[in-house]
């Protein structure tokens, strides 16, 4: 197979899965692997593992969980493959020790052939810490943790293409430096009352794509400084930033852009509250797009 219908193949697989397909062109649904439950034990925090080729990938919490994890994964297969269900890959899970248990998946996609699509779907209980790190190449993922007991202290989502949606709310978040990143594919990111307990620099990037994301903070902040900064870039897309937070929050906007219009608060190109020098905790904007708008509204 010449590189030439390789690039066309992906092309198209990434054609369907941006426009909400389930099952990417080219490809047959042929069944479900068996679900793995990832039973409750010692075990307070889940890390989870995944690198998917093509297909997508959700998490959610169920709260009403008897088990650490559950997993569904539904295949399809490439038509004229000769690939079987029996031979798709699975979902693992093994203790890492009494307090981690990892949660693994490799779709082991080979460059020029790529057989299979995986649907993963993920629920988790209540009352762990969750460390997540799922990759794809052409893949769509979507999270949504809005689970107050939930403690989220790793997260770094990257696709090559497919869109990329985070819903999280009221967790507790300890991760210092979160990453969500893909080549070509939109974000919709919406976080919402977040218990910071450190201070965050959050990459937020997309080469072809869009980004949006709405922040809201409205709790009053605590007596430790911290500095929360995003530093959200594209090539080929616009930047549209929606943050609702509390009066005592200091506030700092960077914009740097080729073609595109800039509106932020202040009418000019950077914007800096007059709090921001002596308020205790920050927040940091550098909104960065070669081609794009870049819009950032308060409240």
């Amino acid at each position: 197979m010449n590189k030439g219908i390789i690039s066309s193949f992906i092309l198209l697989i990434g054609i369907a899965t941006l426009s909400g397909c389930t099952i990417p062109l080219g490809f047959e649904y042929a069944g479900d692997k068996d679900p793995v439950t990832v039973p409750q034990g010692t075990h307070t925090t889940v890390l989870f593992d995944f690198k998917v080729g093509v297909g997508t990938i959700t998490l959610e919490v169920n709260p009403t969980a008897n088990y650490l994890a559950y997993i569904e994964n539904e295949v399809s297969i490439r038509e004229g493959s000769g690939a079987t269900l029996d031979d798709a890959e699975e979902v693992s899970f093994s203790e890492q020790n009494t307090e981690i248990m990892n949660v693994q998946f490799d779709s082991k996609d080979e460059l020029i052939e790529v057989d299979y699509s995986y649907d993963l779907k993920i629920k988790v209980c209540k009352n762990i810490t969750l460390q997540i790190d799922l990759q794809g190449s052409v893949s769509e993922i979507t999270i949504t943790i809005t689970d107050a007991t939930i403690v989220i202290s790793s997260l770094d989502i990257e696709t090559s293409t497919g869109n990329i949606e985070v819903k999280l709310g009221n967790t507790q978040f300890s991760d210092p430096s979160p990453i969500i990143g893909s080549s070509t594919g939109n974000h919709d990111i919406i976080l919402t009352n977040l218990n910071l307990t450190t201070s965050t620099s959050w990459g937020i990037s997309a080469s072809t794509g869009g980004v949006e994301l709405d922040l809201t903070n409205t709790i009053k902040p605590g007596a430790d400084p911290m500095d929360h900064s995003f530093n959200i870039s594209t090539s080929t897309g616009s930047i549209a930033v929606d943050a609702d937070l509390h009066q005592d929050y200091g506030l700092k906007i960077a914009t740097s852009k080729s073609t595109g219009d800039v509106t932020i608060p202040g009418g000019e190109e950077s914007y800096t509250s007059t709090n921001y020098p002596t308020a205790i905790q920050k927040y940091d904007f550098d909104l960065s797009a070669s081609t794009g708008d870049i819009t950032f509204t308060e409240g």
